[in-house]
């Protein structure tokens, strides 16, 4: 296993404002480079980015409680996690290469959904009725996509891996480059 250690910060409590605001406020703080968004309603998934301060995805009205069920915006650096607990938001803020906590990490990709695209930012799997859009041009030469989980652990007294956490780095092409 390819095994590194890092220096990480987190940060948990509760989304108390509104969503967007909150969202932009933490990632303006402490992400870096390009930011993406992953959203998990209850009807749909949606991919989205910030640029130049702004949220950049389909349906923004629908960045609420009512519709939220985990929202995940990620860069190279760090995470921003959400997701919905008894009818209250709750978040996790974990950036690298920062803070008290040291733990090992261990990165691994994952090929996503989609063989086959449908339009110039839209994937689908054919014959399966799943499709992701995502806010920047796909090219059939890039699929299948993939993206980057970065796992953090670390080992009890007795030698044990204890799994801490783990987050969304990136979206990759099919050669591993960075889309």
């Amino acid at each position: 296993m390819n095994e590194e250690t890092m220096q990480s910060f987190v940060e948990t409590g509760v989304v108390n404002t509104d969503v967007s605001g909150f969202v932009l406020e933490k990632t303006a703080e402490k992400l870096r480079g390009k930011i993406y968004l992953l959203m998990y309603k209850h009807h749909e998934v949606q991919i989205g980015m910030i640029k130049d301060g702004q949220i950049e995805i389909e349906r923004t009205d629908e960045l609420t409680p009512e519709f939220l069920k985990e929202l995940r915006v990620f860069s190279e650096n760090g995470e921003l996690y959400i997701w919905k607990q008894n009818q209250e938001l709750k978040y996790r803020l974990r950036t690298d290469d920062e803070g008290n906590d040291t733990f090992k990490i261990y990165k691994e990709d994952h090929f996503m959904w989609g063989n086959a695209k449908k339009d110039e930012y839209t994937i689908h799997e054919k014959n399966r009725g799943m499709e992701f859009k995502f806010p920047f041009h796909i090219d059939e030469k890039q699929l299948p996509l993939k993206y980057t989980v970065q796992n953090y652990y670390d080992y009890d007294e007795n030698g044990l891996i204890q799994f801490k956490d783990a987050r969304l780095v990136c979206f990759l092409n099919k050669d591993g480059e960075k889309v």
